[in-house]
């Protein structure tokens, strides 16, 4: 609807044509994809500004019928958008087939890895974007963040010391930890630019 187009900034400036065409005429791995990154750019564009008109986007995308379906988001490394990719990677493993437990498992893992990306692998004035991914792999559902922060590999975190005393543990650690035990499998790889951590997670999560 034109609520997209027509949507205003606290400055009054409109969200605009050419800039939802931009985005539009992307190449995405989804309709859910493109809807998502769309309705994203949409309420950053606006941040608090009162809007007198809804916003609504239906999305259409032709699949070929051996294609993996696969969903993407991408929003700044900051912690008022870490709703929005814990959300969205519950949708997204959802409409994958997945249960409400994995749905709930995937937003924990969004929680505590978007969390570090953001406060150590941007800490400072630093700024940058998370690249969310998640697909089903045909025993289970892979979960992929990548960015260009500081390169931080969480296999080498040591292990929080869980039999020590809560008065002398030393805390920490324990976000990092469950995310290892709740995924099958973890691979970190970085090329000194993109940092890319693969999560996968089992098909007992299957619904």
């Amino acid at each position: 609807t034109d609520g997209i187009t027509e949507a205003k900034n606290p400055s009054e400036d409109f969200y605009g044509d050419e800039r939802l065409a931009e985005r539009v005429t992307q190449q995405w791995p989804s309709a859910l994809s493109a809807a998502k990154q769309v309705e994203a750019d949409v309420f950053a564009h606006i941040e608090d500004h009162q809007q007198t008109d809804d916003v609504t986007l239906i999305a259409l995308r032709r699949r070929v019928e051996s294609e993996v379906e696969r969903h993407t988001l991408v929003q700044e490394a900051t912690l008022r958008n870490l709703p929005r990719l814990r959300q969205f990677a519950a949708e997204s493993a959802q409409r994958l087939g997945a249960s409400d437990a994995l749905a709930s498992v995937l937003k924990l893992i969004v929680d505590e890895i978007g969390t570090n990306v953001i406060n150590y692998g941007y800490e400072g004035d630093a700024t940058g974007e998370i690249r969310l991914k998640i697909w089903e792999n045909g025993r289970g559902f892979t979960i992929q963040f990548e960015d260009e922060g500081q390169p931080f590999n969480p296999l080498t975190h040591p292990k929080p010391e869980l039999e020590d005393d809560l008065d002398t543990r030393q805390t920490g650690g324990l976000g990092l930890y469950f995310v290892r035990e709740l995924s099958d499998r973890l691979i970190y790889e970085t090329d000194g630019i993109i940092n890319r951590l693969t999560l996968q997670v089992g098909s007992d999560y299957l619904s």
